[in-house]
């Protein structure tokens, strides 16, 4: 996932909730949650947040964010939000060893992962500040097109408005989904008789970066070059023993059916190797009197 700014970077934070299944009966664990007034998703427990302070341009992946609680706070509120976990028992982390300490000995625990440190390297989440200061991965990064997206996202006419149905975001950002849908089992063309989910076409109804066919054809090709820095980021400083370790995304099968697929019905047969993903989004993430940060994410 990818920040980028229009201005000065301010004291913003990612807040991350990382979720873990508990080891011991679920019942008694989703009873204890309700009595501490944690909140639960499928039985699992909050063990974990990550406080992510928000550079210029930064990349950062973790493990099953897609079943975490992730929001944004302003520095003012970093105070609050880390005393309330530490009445919840969570104990506050002062580096990337400790953490990974208190991961390893299943305690709950907090960090704060400022902006000013070039790496950051803990058992559930990599984040790489600085991501202009390496050749190799500065130069995947200025391919991608952030200040046309950022003008679809915050200045697109019709952001404020609904969309073919879609309410507005109350913030006044678009968002913009490429990729499969869950939503939609209507595919029967990738195997026979099988439904699949199928490919959202919103975002092909919008004009696309410069040459590009539209906006699909724009993002998919930003997609394919985060999985470039992801590949470049896992094989200079992915650690074996952590679980991100090695390129993410490997299940050759799924990306036969999904990613690859997409890359060839695109006409981007030189992208293959990198469309290891079913989908894409591009969305604001708040804005302040300074700057506006969004994301592209996997």
């Amino acid at each position: 996932m990818w920040y980028e700014s229009d201005g000065l970077a301010v004291g913003m934070y990612l807040v991350m909730e990382v979720r873990t299944k508990p080891k011991v009966d679920q019942g008694t664990k989703r009873k204890a949650a309700a009595r501490d007034g944690k909140r639960t998703k499928g039985g699992e427990e909050h063990t974990a947040t990550y406080f992510v302070q928000q550079s210029v341009a930064q990349w950062y992946d973790a493990v099953g964010s897609h079943r975490h609680f992730h929001y944004g706070i302003q520095s003012s509120q970093l105070g609050r939000e880390k005393q309330k976990l530490r009445n919840r028992g969570f104990e506050e982390a002062t580096s990337a060893d400790q953490a990974n300490e208190l991961h390893e000995d299943c305690r709950k625990y907090f960090i704060v992962l400022d902006k000013d440190t070039a790496r950051h390297e803990l058992a559930s989440i990599t984040v790489v500040n600085d991501v202009y200061g390496d050749p190799d991965l500065a130069a995947v990064a200025k391919s991608i097109p952030m200040a046309a997206l950022a003008r679809m996202v915050f200045l697109k006419e019709g952001a404020n408005k609904k969309a073919k149905g879609k309410k507005k975001d109350p913030r006044g950002n678009r968002r913009f989904d490429i990729g499969h849908s869950n939503s939609k089992m209507m595919n029967y063309d990738v195997i026979d008789g099988m439904a699949l989910p199928q490919r959202m076409v919103e975002a092909s109804h919008y004009d696309g970066v410069g040459n590009d066919k539209n906006l699909e054809d724009t993002m998919f090709k930003a997609g394919c070059a985060l999985m470039k820095m992801s590949d470049l980021v896992q094989e200079r400083h992915g650690r074996k023993d952590m679980y991100i370790a090695g390129p993410v995304f490997r299940d050759a099968e799924r990306n036969k059916h999904f990613g690859n697929r997409w890359a060839c019905d695109l006409g981007h047969h030189d992208l293959v190797q990198w469309a290891r993903f079913d989908g894409s989004s591009l969305f604001g993430a708040g804005e302040t009197s300074e700057c506006r940060f969004f994301h592209l994410a996997l």
